[in-house]
């Protein structure tokens, strides 16, 4: 479950990613990605237990982000690894991440949840 976790952009720093414990009240910082990047919106997306982080940019691009606190590349998960970066050729301004469904087996008119996300997003250009 991706509950208590939350990424954020920044137009001017990028990307963000910390955790809310509701027992004490508090925001943990998690990592940053330390490239520059005019952020527009981000997402979390996750599949089974692997997580990832999107973000879309001013210059049209998705970049996607992992946190590995176990990585030496990461000086301790205080970095985002970066993992692809994709130019989408239009600015995308909000994104919405959907929790999947797949065919249920014991009725096969009905659908369940799946353990992953989807995502839906529009471009300034009228794409989806």
């Amino acid at each position: 479950s991706i509950k208590g976790f939350l990424v954020y952009g920044d137009a001017y720093r990028s990307v963000y990613f910390a955790r809310w414990r509701e027992e004490t009240r508090s925001i943990t910082f998690l990592g940053k990605d330390f490239t520059r990047a005019e952020v527009i919106t981000t997402a979390l997306l996750y599949e089974g237990s692997q997580l990832a982080i999107l973000s879309a940019d001013a210059q049209h691009n998705f970049s996607l982000l992992s946190f590995n606190p176990e990585s030496p590349e990461t000086s301790q998960g205080l970095w985002l690894m970066p993992t692809a970066d994709i130019n989408v050729g239009a600015l995308v301004p909000s994104m919405l991440p959907l929790r999947a469904t797949k065919p249920n087996p014991n009725n096969p008119h009905s659908r369940i949840q799946a353990d992953k996300t989807m995502l839906l997003f529009g471009t300034t250009n009228g794409s989806i």
